[in-house]
């Protein structure tokens, strides 16, 4: 039986942990996502309550250990919230949360003997779990990567502040030897 851990940086609603857990009766899985919005972490939190083998944090993925703020999107329930205040559809109105780098992340997970997916959709800080991955050699330790369009820059690119690490970042992406997908490749990868 194959084995697959399968880590969702930004669950939001929890619609990727669905479709692989729809999509992987056949595996040994385990699944891990954090999502820093706590409204919304209440709605996923007791979606999946009753799923052993998934293991959800009230957290952010960003630069630093410690409380950072959550910027909301004006839409009633927040889609694009961004620990980045200057992205694009977000307002000023924001909470504190609690933010892990991706390595300590990482490194706490009793992961299972198998291959490593990533899905990554944080508003932005896509560039600290970049940075993170290069400086820690983490790509190594994951097979495949799953971001909006394929492109782990979509978000950073609507924040004005983080244009001047573009090219830094895309290289540092070069770095790693796997495949970065798009969302619809997840159930392709799982067989």
């Amino acid at each position: 039986m194959k084995s697959f851990n399968y880590i969702d940086l930004g669950v939001h609603l929890g619609s990727e942990i669905r479709t692989v857990l729809l999509n992987s009766s056949n595996l040994n899985i385990k699944i891990f996502g954090v999502e820093g919005n706590p409204d919304i972490f209440k709605v996923i939190k007791k979606e999946f309550e009753n799923q052993k083998n998934v293991h959800l944090d009230n957290i952010c993925i960003g630069p630093s250990e410690g409380e950072t703020h959550l910027y909301l999107s004006p839409k009633p329930m927040p889609q694009g919230s961004s620990i980045y205040k200057d992205k694009g559809n977000v307002t000023s109105k924001n909470f504190k949360v609690t933010q892990k780098t991706f390595v300590n992340y990482f490194n706490n997970l009793d992961l299972l003997d198998g291959k490593t997916i990533v899905k990554i959709n944080i508003e932005g800080a896509e560039r600290d779990f970049i940075k993170s991955c290069h400086e820690n050699d983490l790509f190594e330790k994951i097979d495949f990567i799953v971001a909006a369009k394929g492109d782990l820059l979509t978000d950073i690119k609507k924040i004005k502040s983080l244009h001047p690490e573009i090219p830094l970042l895309e290289k540092m992406i070069k770095t790693q030897k796997h495949k970065i997908l798009d969302i619809k490749q997840l159930k392709e990868t799982l067989k």
